[in-house]
């Protein structure tokens, strides 16, 4: 009795999930891709590791040199391989929505995965946190942060066993984060290990989801262990972040009630860091709700610091693969600052010009957002590719920054002085083949903020250290996907205090 409705509505389910891809994928009817399947598509393709799954999208998006559909499951990603596609997608409004894996965060309000209508409310409102005379104010913050993580490093020296230095990146980059877009020192809170993992273990299981159609329903990942580990995890994230946020509040609360006969508007004039900027924002006559601010507070930790840490590991990584650059940015940190201890300012670092060379080859070769994902609001042509609404658009900017025609035969060669201003010619590369920060109207807000915190942090380590490390570019860095760009050897190195430097 029991058997026939059950395969009743299994058979039902089965009918609906065929139709769901059918016309999903109509659109794309003539766009070539790998083999796909009925109801699975062509996830049969991502059964191994994060390493095996992020090389096989990358030896897709080399295959296909214009653009390619992806079943997976009940949706056709529309995958886009050149830069002309890719620079429709970023800069059309039409496809301005992030994809509906940014939603796995479980941050609908943040400036990475809130729709694009709140989404423009909230950039214009956020924009002024992220002006030069608000950044140039968190140098000596940027500068402390970086000497503290050079200290703590101090236990490595001379160690016949490597180390991974993204712990090391990864703790000052959220303190850094914390004392300036949050006006909260947390050196001391026990919590804010907890929290670099914490953040960096929510990414991974965010983009597991991506390739595990299983796993796009809410309702399955709850039954999961990592829905339980990520809840976990994000507890740890509120130890830090909640008495930051309502003790700020609070102190806003009181500022208003002595400012209450002041000049309100020119109190809104003046820039205000992130923390504040948020607390003071108004839609019409009411704040922003607590959960939007928490949503947008979580967004630029994770932005914030997971971003730039990862980064600078990776740019530390090879400058202890390439003795002779770390030598040439040393040499230049010494013409700048002397043999004395480091005085960091905004003239300094604007003046360390082969660094900036440095940290750009290294997010040629090593973006930190490999892969990012847009969404069709309205119908748009692609191509030759008339995209009907609601189609995910993903686009791999590694192996843009990586393609032979567009970087010549040396694309995979770390070479810093491909960017020496002197040579190269803007004119001569696509806008669209170099993007380490996005590109459109939704690119990074906070691109400027994370070139000063990467020059000071490298600047910090190099006065003190030399880098060394066994790895070689020509190794297996067994490369995966986790929001940001990670690597399954780690970021191995050892360090050796330079001569007449104190500790």
């Amino acid at each position: 009795m029991f058997f026939l409705p059950a395969f009743i509505v299994v058979l039902g389910l089965i009918i609906y999930w065929c139709k769901l891809v059918r016309d999903s994928a109509q659109f794309a009817a003539h766009v070539p891709g790998p083999r796909s399947y009925p109801i699975i598509g062509s996830t049969h393709l991502f059964m191994g590791s994060d390493e095996q799954t992020f090389s096989v999208i990358n030896e897709l998006f080399r295959k296909y040199d214009q653009m390619f559909k992806l079943p997976l499951g009940p949706k056709t990603v529309l995958c886009l391989s050149h830069p002309d596609l890719i620079q429709q997608a970023l800069t059309n409004r039409a496809c301005q929505d992030k994809a509906f894996f940014y939603r796995f965060l479980e941050m609908d309000y943040g400036l990475l995965s809130s729709r694009y209508a709140d989404w423009k409310l909230y950039r214009k409102l956020l924009n002024p946190a992220f002006n030069q005379r608000i950044l140039i104010s968190f140098i000596s913050i940027f500068s402390r942060c970086s000497a503290d993580m050079v200290a703590r490093m101090a236990k490595e020296e001379d160690s016949p066993k490597p180390f991974d230095v993204l712990h090391y990146t990864s703790q000052c980059t959220l303190e850094m984060v914390c004392a300036s877009s949050l006006k909260s020192d947390i050196t001391d809170d026990p919590h804010a290990k907890d929290v670099c993992g914490g953040i960096e273990k929510i990414c991974s299981i965010m983009s597991s989801r991506l390739f595990n159609v299983l796993l796009y329903s809410d309702l399955l990942f709850t039954l999961t262990q990592r829905y339980k580990e990520m809840q976990k995890l994000r507890i740890k994230l509120q130890r830090v972040v909640d008495p930051i946020l309502y003790g700020r509040r609070e102190e806003i609360v009181q500022e208003r009630l002595q400012n209450c006969h002041s000049d309100s508007e020119e109190h809104y004039r003046k820039p205000m860091v992130f923390l504040d900027q948020l607390l003071n924002t108004k839609r019409g006559d009411e704040d922003l709700a607590m959960k939007e601010i928490e949503n947008h507070i979580y967004t630029i930790i994770g932005a914030g610091s997971e971003t730039s840490a990862n980064q600078v590991a990776y740019i530390l990584l090879l400058l202890a693969m390439h003795p002779d650059v770390q030598d040439r940015v040393y040499q230049e940190i010494r013409s700048i600052y002397g043999d004395s201890s480091l005085n960091v300012s905004y003239e300094t670092i604007s003046a360390q010009n082969y660094l900036d060379q440095v940290i750009k080859e290294t997010m040629r070769l090593f973006p930190v957002a490999p892969l990012i994902g847009r969404e069709t609001i309205e119908t748009v042509e692609l191509g030759n590719v008339v995209v009907p609404p609601g189609v995910t658009l993903l686009m791999n900017i590694l192996t843009v920054h990586r393609n032979k025609d567009l970087w010549g035969e040396r694309a995979h060669v770390f070479d810093p002085d491909r960017f020496d201003p002197s040579t190269y010619d803007t004119d001569k590369h696509h806008p669209f083949s170099y993007i380490p920060f996005g590109g459109g109207p939704r690119n990074c807000i906070g691109y400027r903020y994370g070139m000063f915190t990467m020059k000071i942090m490298v600047t910090q380590v190099l006065h003190s250290y030399v880098l060394s490390t066994a790895l070689s570019l020509n190794d297996s860095l067994k490369l995966s996907f986790a929001v940001t760009l990670k690597t399954g050897v780690g970021h191995q190195i050892r360090i050796k205090r330079r001569p007449n430097v104190l500790q």
